[in-house]
């Protein structure tokens, strides 16, 4: 048999005149765009299949994320603060899960088995959140959305930690160059898929209404079809990808030589060093472990050793689906005559890679190799980190221009009265106004002087509780015309738009209630008296976003004509969400100079018996920054939002400076290109947890 197994070789065993099945070599070009496109990549059909798999399940998985801060708050009604603690939680059993993944695949069923099995539990969670959306928008309990928010959970944490090692052993090289171009191919493709899914999900959750509100049962049903056809394809590459067994206990024969390591050397200590000192704290496990092992362990720790660093990195990063989306929905989002949406912003850090992972490969890396500058991965994820504490203080320095705008909310003294006079001058403060208020109830006191006694009263009216949707601004009429009786109703018309209008019934001195219109310049009429015709309003009023209006209508001294008065309720939002723009280019930046170095080296660097456990380790420093968020978040320590973003900037700065000097102590290995043996899938699965190490266990092939 071969060092490894595709699924097709199966048919030809018995037979003795079948040769046995060789290493594919690449697909030859044909001559079709596929062929080329497979050709420039050096890339085999088996890496394809697995690629657009890949770019599937992330256009289901981003599409999910982009809206589940937004269906916190709006479908099941949490506050932002436990939205962001449950947005980040979620993310840490994803990733936690890496780590069980790993473990089915490198000790139990293989990388392929548990890939099938976890997209199609990932498959199974889509289908129960986008269901169960349904009758949450219909007032019914949130117990369904969270049990398939933890099959999604699930799903995705196990494939995470196989796909990317799956997909490089398909390559089959022994260049270091295909497998940096490999990987960064695949973190394109990912943040394609993020692209195109931040951009369309939020478009369908808003833009189609579902039971009168936001269409979230639609948005999670796209992801679900998304990860069918990840599954189809997947099931198509079948018989064309190579199937390395799994390594059995290799990892718990290595915990067991460090634990035998570690006591012989405290022994030694113990002993006042009696005997010679030995090169590395490794080599004093028992002489029953094999070289092998010892060397597979030291090629493990010595990249474990970085990894405690890197959580902080992730705790900020992935705060642009929490904290920035929230800040984003504190801000103008229109840009001329196209309107976002601030869960739209993400996709952001998707172009921004795009755009810039070509342009890094291709054109800034190798002319920094020409002046010895970025060479090795952690140099580049060295910079990248300080990238990260550049872009929080951005979105720091713009948090603190939203606060000091009107539009910021700010606690309001129970005690204080906000009063606006209406076709008249404040009275001097000899004159006494007597009036009974609910000190229950926030409102705004209008002052209003009558045309014909010139004697003051005073309206109060309930300010606004009601949500203001994006793109929107809420206006209320009061009618304050002598001419009518109190229980005279009258028709204003308010014209927004040319081909649309909206008509409110009101009563004088009677506020209307709060109505949401379209952005932009509108004007007003009234039905006259007789009711036959509209009769216009003198001026005009311009609404913005976030705005809550009040219009006040009164007849102008010695005329007939009615005129209005505008009075802003809640100021409309007045920093543009182009401010954003800045952060975001920096931290997908520093995402190119991080991330892509991590990938390439918790392959290479591992050993190839454990690939998929370093893989889970990287991923699990993911999850270990949402902890950290969580933490922060749960915390009433800091309150103000441009301040925490500052202290998270600080602590990120810490563990650059931390990561930079440990980063120059590093020992670079050569890429682990050992074989697994002549042992087949099945026989491994039956033999290897009772096999001796024998080292061709740890001697896999080059894509382990």
């Amino acid at each position: 048999m071969p060092e490894y197994e595709t699924l097709g070789d199966h048919h030809s065993q018995g037979n003795e005149n079948v040769e046995p099945a060789s290493k594919p070599e690449l697909p030859k070009v044909s001559g079709r765009a596929w062929g080329r496109l497979l050709k420039v990549f050096d890339l085999s059909c088996a890496t394809s299949f697995i690629l657009i798999t890949d770019f599937f399940e992330k256009l289901a998985y981003f599409g999910l994320r982009a809206i589940l801060v937004l269906y916190f708050t709006d479908a099941l009604f949490l506050t932002e603060s436990k939205a962001t603690s449950l947005y980040h939680i979620l993310i840490f059993f994803s990733i936690s899960f890496n780590i069980l993944g790993a473990f089915l695949s490198d000790f139990c069923c293989g990388r392929y088995r548990c890939i099938l099995i976890s997209t199609t539990l990932y498959l199974v969670g889509t289908i129960v959140l986008s269901t169960t959306a349904i009758s949450v928008l219909n007032g019914k309990s949130g117990v369904g959305s969270y049990i398939g928010l933890f099959l999604i959970m699930l799903g995705s944490g196990c494939i995470r930690s196989n796909m990317p090692p799956f997909g490089a052993d398909q390559i089959g090289a022994k260049e270091e160059k295909q497998y940096w171009v490999y990987f960064s191919l695949y973190y394109f493709l990912m943040n394609l898929a993020s692209s195109v899914s931040g951009i369309a999900i939020p478009i369908l959750r808003e833009d189609v209404q579902c039971f009168n509100s936001d269409c979230f049962p639609l948005a999670f049903g796209v992801s679900a079809i998304a990860m069918l056809v990840a599954l189809v394809v997947f099931g198509l590459g079948t018989f064309r990808y190579k199937n390395y067994p799994p390594t059995g206990n290799l990892f718990c024969k290595v915990l067991c030589a460090t634990g035998s390591a570690l006591k012989n050397k405290i022994k030694w200590f113990m002993n006042k060093k009696k005997e010679k000192a030995k090169d590395h704290w490794l080599d004093w496990a028992d002489p029953t472990y094999e070289k092998e092992i010892i060397s597979d362990a030291k090629r493990l720790y010595n990249l474990l050793a970085l990894y405690p660093l890197l959580p902080m990195y992730w705790a900020l990063y992935e705060q642009q689906g929490s904290r920035w989306t929230l800040q984003a929905q504190e801000m103008d989002k229109n840009v001329g005559s196209l309107k976002l949406k601030a869960d739209q912003l993400q996709t952001l850090n998707t172009f921004f890679v795009l755009v810039l992972l070509p342009l890094f490969e291709g054109v800034i890396y190798p002319q920094f190799e020409k002046i010895n500058l970025l060479l090795q991965p952690v140099a580049r994820m060295s910079f990248g980190l300080i990238g990260a504490v550049v872009a929080f203080l951005i979105a720091g320095i713009v948090q603190l221009q939203i606060q000091l705008s009107p539009s910021y909310p700010v606690p309001v003294d129970p005690y204080t009265l906000h009063i606006v006079p209406v076709h008249c001058s404040v009275p001097p403060l000899s004159e006494s106004i007597n009036f009974t208020t609910d000190s229950k109830t926030r409102s705004t006191l209008f002052v209003v002087q009558d045309l014909k006694t010139r004697e003051l009263t005073v309206e109060q009216v309930p300010d606004n509780n009601m949500k203001i949707s994006d793109n929107l601004a809420l206006v209320r009429i009061l009618p304050l015309l002598g001419t009518a009786s109190s229980n005279h109703n009258r028709t204003v018309r308010l014209m927004c738009n040319p081909d649309a209008f909206e008509d409110l019934d009101v009563r004088p001195s009677v506020p209307s209630n709060y109505t949401s219109l379209q952005l932009g310049r509108c004007s007003l009429q009234l039905l006259g008296e007789a009711g036959f015709s509209f009769l216009p309003v003198e001026g005009e009023v311009e609404l913005k976003e976030g705005g809550v209006y009040t219009i006040v209508l009164y007849q102008a001294n010695n005329t007939g004509n009615v005129t209005m008065q505008l009075h802003i309720d809640n100021w409309p939002k007045m920093v543009s969400v182009l401010w954003q723009i800045p952060q975001y280019l920096v931290i997908s930046i520093s995402e190119i100079l991080f991330v892509v170095p991590g990938l390439h080296m918790a392959y290479t660097q591992a050993p190839s018996s454990m690939r998929s456990v370093t893989m889970a380790a990287w991923f699990a420093t993911k999850g270990v920054g949402n902890i950290i968020v969580v933490i922060i978040a749960e915390s009433t320590l800091i309150k103000n939002q441009a301040v925490e973003f500052f202290v998270f900037a600080a602590l990120m700065g810490l563990m650059s400076a931390i990561f930079f000097a440990t980063s120059r102590f590093y020992k670079y290995q050569p890429i682990d290109t050992s074989s697994t043996g002549k042992e087949n899938e099945s026989d491994v699965l039956n033999s290897n947890f009772k096999a001796p190490y024998s080292g061709k266990e740890n001697r896999t092939e080059l894509n382990r």
